[in-house]
C-alpha cells in the first residue's frame, strides 16, 4: 500500500469540520493576540454556535496551505512538512515570510464576497493592496498564519 503524501495528508486533517473548528478558534486566538485584544478577547465558538466564526478564521489554513507549495518553489529540496514547521515556528527568510502573508491577504480577500453577517456580497468592496496594509494587519495576520501552522503540524503527528 502507498503511503499518503504531504499534501494528501493536509487534505485529509483539514476535510474534517471538528479539525477546522479547533483550527479556526486558534486562528481568532491568534488575531485577538495580534491585535492585543483591541477587537476584544477570544471567546470559543463552534460550527453551530457561530459558523461564521469558523469560515471567516480559516483563511489562515489556505495561506498556510498556499504558502508551503509556493516555499517549496523556492526550496526546492525542502520536505514540505519541514516548511510547516518552520511557518509554525517563526523561522522564515523575509521573502518566504511575504509570500505567506500575501497568500494570508488573498485568502481573506476572496472570502469577502461571501461573508453572510455583512450583506448581499459581504464586503466584496472591501479589498487591500497588501502594501499598503498598516503594520498591525500584518501582525495579526502573521499571529494566526503561525497558529494555524502549529494546529496542523499537531494534527498531523
Amino acid at each position: 500500500m502507498r503511503q499518503a503524501s504531504f499534501g494528501q495528508r493536509l487534505v485529509a486533517v483539514t476535510s474534517n469540520l471538528s479539525n477546522l473548528v479547533v483550527i479556526a478558534n486558534a486562528c481568532d486566538k491568534a488575531y485577538c493576540e495580534g491585535t492585543r485584544n483591541a477587537y476584544g478577547p477570544h471567546v470559543p465558538f463552534d460550527v453551530v454556535s457561530k459558523p461564521e466564526m469558523v469560515a471567516q478564521n480559516i483563511a489562515g489554513v489556505q495561506a498556510v496551505m498556499t504558502g508551503i507549495s509556493m516555499i517549496a518553489l523556492i526550496n526546492i529540496e525542502e520536505p514540505n512538512e519541514e516548511i510547516l514547521r518552520r511557518i509554525s515556528k517563526g523561522d522564515l527568510d523575509p521573502l518566504e515570510e511575504g509570500l505567506l502573508l500575501r497568500a494570508a491577504n488573498c485568502a481573506w480577500g476572496a472570502g469577502q464576497p461571501f461573508r453572510s453577517d455583512k450583506g448581499l456580497l459581504g464586503r466584496a468592496t472591501k479589498l487591500n493592496f497588501f502594501n499598503d496594509l498598516p503594520e498591525e494587519e500584518v501582525r495579526k495576520d502573521l499571529f494566526q498564519i503561525r497558529a494555524a501552522a502549529t494546529a496542523l503540524l499537531a494534527m498531523l503527528d
